[in-house]
């Protein structure tokens, strides 16, 4: 399936989710919102990005503050720069 003309777009297997920072009224993270990944898309360059019931992450990414990190189903956060072994230690590192 082609997404706007540029982009292929595959089934994402389950266990994959989005993972977002959560910030009460002072602005402190106060837990982690998880988002099923439903698909992805790969642009001809071979960036992929993840596809949520809510769009595009990397098109929401615009209008969020933080980062949009994947969690994987072995249990690893990773980002474009970053990794992590754990959600804990993922959450630990959110400010």
């Amino acid at each position: 399936m082609k997404y706007a003309e540029e982009k292929t777009v595959v089934s994402a297997n389950q266990g994959f989710y989005v993972v977002l920072p959560v910030r009460d009224e002072s602005g402190a993270v106060v837990e982690a919102c998880r988002e099923p990944i439903v698909a992805w898309a790969m642009d001809p360059d071979g960036v992929v990005e993840p596809i949520t019931y809510g769009g595009s992450m990397i098109r929401r990414k615009l209008f969020l503050e933080g980062n949009c990190d994947v969690l994987c189903p072995n249990g690893d956060v990773v980002s474009e720069n970053e990794s992590w072994g754990s959600l804990d230690d993922w959450f630990s590192c959110q400010k």
